[in-house]
């Protein structure tokens, strides 16, 4: 799947992310959500004539035509989204970004955001860790790599301490993403609330953003309908010297912070480009002896921006599956006919 590979270090952390949604949504139902204040243009004409991205059937396009279908179908009403799905479903030009003339985001409360979620301000929580004497002591055992030392003693070390500790206000903002020109929106099943992270105030380039908060989990089951998980590459855990055996993931499903819901920067051919502006990176405390997953502004980010990253083509091969599979059993519900798998 297209991906746009800008991302600095982007080496030192695996984003073993492991299927389900694409896109980072709220489960809860749509209606609890902030009543949209944008205006809904009038229904436009497809145009027939194919797009010039289009004119080869690329797997690329193979799997946006699929995907698309299948969001299409679980939509039941015609809207500006269904006119974009439809365009997209087969291969034609789309309408005019005219279309949609209101804000890309919308305004939606910390608590609707994090419903079903146990908000965490810092620290990744253990009780679900198996092992967890012995892992915590091995981590707790280990030194700062040069790069560690670097961020710390670095220009904005003062700032990366405040944000590991929890010390300053959220630097994102977690809003619902309502532009039909916006993937995130655009294939998020409507029986989910489509949330992104957006930059409360402008962040200078290479500073820290936020931490990756949620459960420290060992990496030994596979939760197909999980796609929080980050897996804690174990060659950068070595080079500090961690010692045990067990494979670690930090699991934000049911605990987290706005970091959870930054998006990636696939978009399908013909809509705007989404070019990644953070990376994550694994790194040390020496003085807490605590590991953390941080993400870096690797461009400036103005505020009201999507803060977006690169989690990589396996993160996409898996998650279209899913999102095939969560879009068919909103079709079954209204009786459309649903998709087949892109991937059988």
């Amino acid at each position: 799947m297209q991906v746009f590979e800008t991302q600095h270090k982007r080496d030192t952390v695996a984003c073993a992310l492991h299927t389900s949604l694409a896109i980072h949504t709220s489960s809860h139902d749509a209606s609890s959500a902030v009543v949209a204040s944008r205006r809904v243009a009038p229904m436009p004409q497809v145009d027939k004539r194919p797009r010039d991205d289009e004119s080869e059937d690329t797997e690329a396009n193979i799997i946006t035509r699929t995907l698309a279908a299948a969001a299409r179908r679980s939509r039941t009403s015609q809207d500006n989204f269904t006119a974009v799905l439809d365009a997209l479903a087969h291969g034609l030009k789309l309408p005019s970004r005219a279309l949609s003339r209101g804000p890309e985001f919308e305004e939606i409360s910390l608590e609707s955001a994090f419903a079903g979620c146990d908000y965490l301000e810092s620290g990744w929580r253990t009780h679900r860790l198996t092992g967890k004497a012995a892992i915590l002591k091995a981590m707790r055992a280990c030194q700062e790599a040069d790069e560690d030392e670097a961020h710390w003693s670095g220009p904005d070390g003062e700032l990366l301490e405040a944000v590991a500790r929890g010390e300053v206000e959220p630097r994102i903002r977690v809003m619902r993403a309502v532009s039909p020109f916006n993937p995130v929106a655009l294939f998020t099943p409507p029986s989910e609330l489509a949330l992104a992270a957006v930059a409360a105030y402008q962040i200078e380039v290479g500073e820290p953003i936020c931490l990756y908060l949620g459960d420290l989990v060992t990496a030994d089951a596979d939760d197909p309908d999980n796609t929080y998980t980050y897996e804690l590459d174990a060659d950068e855990l070595r080079l500090r010297g961690y010692a045990a055996s067990a494979a670690l993931r930090v699991d934000a499903s049911t605990s987290g912070n706005e970091s959870r819901f930054i998006n990636d920067c696939w978009t399908p051919a013909g809509l705007p480009p989404r070019t990644p502006n953070c990376y994550l990176e694994l790194i040390f405390d020496g003085q807490t002896r605590e590991f953390h997953l941080c993400f870096f502004a690797s461009r400036r980010i103005r505020a009201g921006r999507e803060i977006i990253v690169d989690y990589g083509p396996d993160y996409w091969e898996a998650s279209h599956e899913a999102l095939l599979r969560t879009h068919a059993k909103g079709a079954r519900r209204r009786g459309a006919p649903c998709a087949s798998s892109i991937f059988t």
